[in-house]
């Protein structure tokens, strides 16, 4: 597993890349804009944001920017590492 703190850290597009896991809220933008930018160059990576802070119209927002599900905090690590499990490999159509 590769971390990144930031999309322009991310070669694009880098192969193996199987997920992409980021929260709702960070430094300089947020979650939903990272994903449209992502989904530029790994449009098949499915993408799954963590939040505290979600509405319906984020969630909504966050359908229509690509994300693939959304975990609320407090999530345990057993939840992600389910989450993780099932997405791994798997590319959005």
């Amino acid at each position: 597993m590769q971390e990144y703190a930031t999309l322009d850290e991310v070669p694009p597009p880098l192969p193996g890349i199987e997920l992409a896991l980021t929260d709702y809220l960070m430094a300089g933008e947020n979650g939903l804009s990272f994903a449209r930018r992502f989904h530029r160059s790994h449009s098949s990576v499915p993408v799954v944001m963590v939040t505290a802070y979600s509405t319906p119209e984020i969630e909504g927002d966050a359908a229509a920017s690509g994300f693939i599900s959304a975990l609320h905090k407090p999530v345990g690590y057993e939840r992600v590492l389910r989450l993780v499990e099932q997405l791994a490999g798997r590319r959005v159509p």
